[in-house]
């Protein structure tokens, strides 16, 4: 068992590793081709719209626990349940990628919500936000890329399968695990057997977090539009690259916020459509939204916690 620890965090420090070095040698290459970023009103409105939409997303975030919370019957309100998801995001950045874990865990159990209750409701999040973001981005990138933009039809029927997979697999998988009693399953999910989410939990927590790829995608859109001035562009295409990438830094978790591997996924899959200059241009600007934007909302989120957490 040791061994095969020490294999698996050796091969995800090689892989986060060979993405950092990737990215390096593709700045390298293409940081003098780079368009010049002019800091005019379109640089300002881009950079405030997608900090706006990627705070929304950390939002999202915390609705998506408290709907998973309150099939445990928890009492707690939306909105400390929201300012702890909210709070703790920033842990994130921490080595491992699993600090905001930790966080909530903590903060929660702070508000009497037993720590078997929040591991159980992050495993299922973090199965249901991989499974929907690897349908999302697999859909997409084998689909999506010549697809125009009034042809969205496909999409659509895409998205309500997603939705009718999401309500009835629980009720066939779930209890196939709990019947298997797995070591590894019962120490994430806090020795506890797992729950069988509520009809309408499971199609709500995956519109979320397809709400959530949407608009990371749009924030792609518009640096790429406003910042770049690239006009022909795919939005379901750039929603589906963003996913790709993302889900490919959310499974490794020796890549804190998934720096590095996201981010050179990023980059190889924009490059199919942009210029290697306009490619480095946009993943570079998106990893600082996301940053700064992490960064206002823990700041946020720190001035409100009296407010929300200490007057209990």
């Amino acid at each position: 068992m040791f061994n095969r620890k020490r294999i698996l965090l050796a091969t995800k420090l090689l892989l986060t590793g060979a993405a950092i070095l990737y990215f390096i040698f593709f700045l390298k290459n293409h940081l003098e081709k780079m368009p010049e970023i002019r800091l005019d009103s379109k640089f300002i409105l881009c950079s405030c719209i997608s900090l706006i939409l990627y705070s929304i997303n950390i939002i999202l975030g915390g609705l998506n626990w408290s709907i998973l919370l309150r099939d445990h019957n928890v009492k707690l309100s939306k909105t400390k349940i929201v300012h702890i998801s909210s709070l703790t995001q920033f842990g994130k950045y921490l080595p491992g990628n699993v600090g905001h874990h930790f966080g909530r865990v903590f903060l929660a159990k702070g508000h009497s919500i037993p720590i078997a209750i929040s591991l159980q409701t992050i495993f299922t999040e973090t199965v249901v936000l991989t499974a929907s973001g690897l349908s999302v981005g697999i859909f997409g990138l084998l689909y999506l890329k010549e697809i125009e933009y009034s042809n969205f039809l496909p999409y659509i029927i895409f998205l309500i399968g997603i939705i009718f997979l999401s309500i009835i697999a629980p009720k066939f998988v779930i209890p196939i695990l709990n019947h298997n009693k797995f070591t590894w399953l019962r120490k994430l999910t806090g020795g506890e057997e797992l729950q069988i989410p509520k009809f309408s939990t499971i199609p709500k927590v995956t519109l979320l977090n397809i709400a959530s790829f949407t608009n990371c995608g749009i924030i792609l859109y518009m640096i790429a539009w406003l910042i770049f001035d690239q006009i022909n562009q795919n939005i379901f295409f750039l929603i589906s690259i963003f996913t790709a990438s993302w889900i490919l830094g959310y499974i490794l978790p020796g890549s804190p916020a998934g720096l590095g591997i996201r981010d050179a996924a990023l980059i190889n899959g924009l490059s199919t459509q942009y210029d290697s200059s306009v490619t480095l241009g946009i993943a570079i600007i998106f990893r600082f939204i996301c940053t700064i934007g992490d960064g206002i909302v823990f700041l946020i989120s720190w001035s409100l916690k009296k407010k929300y957490l200490d007057n209990d």
